[in-house]
């Protein structure tokens, strides 16, 4: 039988530790000590520990240093500092905005543990490192307006960085009428090239991002905009055909080239339609909510850009799950890039595939994957608006590009794909306007028993596309 003393026990274990829809709080933290600056120092922002954990802590401070715990009989002692133009007695102790220029401002810091190496966020110097004897610290890159936050991905050896803006500095957020924007950027700096990357453009506000321990993931926060992102690495989407990552690292499936402004229009399965300038990066998403995107083209004489959703139920890694049926739920659409607009412009499509626009800007050929047919959607003149069937194909039309020919096309098809057959046979054929089949080309030796997506023609030679294999194939005469 349980004792009164140990009931009393068991209650202030509850109490402290509870357990709420699911989640453990393992304890209420209400015990409460502290380590003293030193007489008049304010503003520990950050705080790291060195390689073992009685290391420290060491933190940042408003008049620019870096301090260092050295225990309770000693307390806080000089470490490091960020830029040359401080002096101790212009400096030590200030909490004037003013100042930071010219003492620093160090906001983050993040330990290299194998290396022993400290890297500092300073809101006005930038990115620094230094060693375990402290010091001067060593700028790696500068140019910042508003740099707040850093991690080290131990495994990498990169760091990542968080620059608030691009427009007002820490010392403008206390000034009257101050307005945060939407220009923060979340940066990778790698130590063996010294370059620096863009990964997230327009964040409302910065903060101190962090790797997961395995290295997989960032978690970058947006101080003004109330929320966190996950950023997921190179790492664990390099390489992977694990159609359970698409969601994670994006499935792009089609491109297409506005050549009058250089910009490239991008169909992710996942992602929907995006779109990416001639120096590449990120690309910005134009609108999203599909469920299996699959072929993009853009007019080049109005701009709009011409999209196949291939499900409204189904994702492209369901395709490969057994006993996966297709279905008559797929919708030719088109977005005006002016107006942000997007619109059906038919529905009940049997399957996706990449739709390719005239070259005087007329039709539309719209294929549907699984349905073996051709449509093609009229865009001018007194059919405009209609849709007629062009073409059935003898086995499953995916992509179609504009073959240089005027009025000509190429068609990527695999037969024996949907309905099963023992033996898929991929082949590009060549159509004109008006469905006749001009050319077909066997692709069969080198894409034995895979389906094909793409064939595109340039300078007279054929390049074949397929998701199945790990090169783009060139057929030529």
């Amino acid at each position: 039988m349980a004792t009164p003393k140990l009931l009393t026990m068991l209650l202030s274990i509850l109490v402290a530790c509870l357990c709420v829809f699911d989640t453990v709080v393992f304890c209420q933290y209400d015990k409460f000590s502290k380590y003293d600056l030193p007489t008049g120092v304010t503003g520990p922002e950050s705080a790291a520990f060195g390689v073992l954990p009685s290391n420290g802590p060491y933190t940042t401070v408003t008049d620019g240093r870096i301090l260092k715990w050295q225990g309770s009989s000693i307390g806080f002692v000089d470490f490091a500092y960020t830029t040359p133009t401080r002096s101790k007695q212009f400096c030590d102790g200030t909490t004037d905005p003013d100042k930071g220029p010219i003492c620093g401002r160090p906001l983050a810091l993040s330990f290299q543990r194998l290396t022993g190496l400290l890297y500092i966020a300073d809101a006005y110097f930038g990115l620094l490192v230094v060693g375990p004897t402290g010091g001067l610290a060593t700028q790696l890159i500068g140019g910042f307006k508003f740099l707040t936050g850093v991690d080290v991905n131990l495994i990498t050896g990169d760091v990542y960085l968080i620059d608030a803006s691009l427009t007002y500095e820490i010392r403008n957020t206390t000034q009257p009428g101050f307005q945060p924007d939407s220009t923060g950027r979340f940066l990778r700096y790698n130590i063996v090239t010294k370059q620096l990357s863009v990964l997230l453009s327009g964040l409302f506000g910065g903060g101190g991002p962090v790797i997961s321990s395995d290295g997989r993931f960032v978690l970058v926060p947006e101080f003004n905009g109330m929320r966190i992102s996950k950023y997921w690495s190179k790492q664990f989407c390099d390489g992977t055909t694990d159609p359970d990552k698409g969601p994670i690292c994006g499935r792009p499936l089609a491109l297409s080239f506005q050549r009058l402004t250089g910009l490239l229009y991008i169909a992710d399965a996942y992602f929907g339609l995006l779109v990416v300038g001639p120096t590449g990066g990120l690309a910005t998403q134009l609108i999203g909510g599909f469920k299996f995107l699959t072929g993009v083209d853009v007019n080049l004489i109005t701009g709009d850009v011409y999209l196949i959703d291939a499900s409204l139920t189904y994702e492209i890694r369901n395709t490969t799950q057994p006993g996966f049926q297709p279905d008559s739920t797929g919708r030719f659409l088109r977005y005006n890039i002016v107006t942000k607009q997007l619109s059906v412009l038919l529905s009940g499509l049997f399957g996706g595939g990449g739709p390719v626009i005239s070259s005087d800007g007329r039709f539309v050929l719209v294929p549907e994957f699984n349905g073996m047919r051709i449509s093609k959607y009229w865009l001018a003149g007194p059919k405009a608006n209609t849709a007629e069937l062009l073409l059935n194909t003898a086995g499953n039309p995916n992509k179609i590009t504009r073959a240089e020919r005027l009025r000509e096309f190429w068609v990527a098809v695999s037969t024996g794909f949907y309905p099963r057959a023992p033996l898929i046979v991929p082949q590009g054929i060549r159509i004109n306007s008006d469905g006749i089949v001009l050319q077909t080309v066997s692709f069969a030796t080198e894409y034995f028993n895979k389906t094909v997506s793409l064939v595109q023609e340039q300078g007279g030679k054929l390049y074949v596309g397929s998701r199945l294999t790990s090169f783009i194939g060139i057929y030529s005469n």
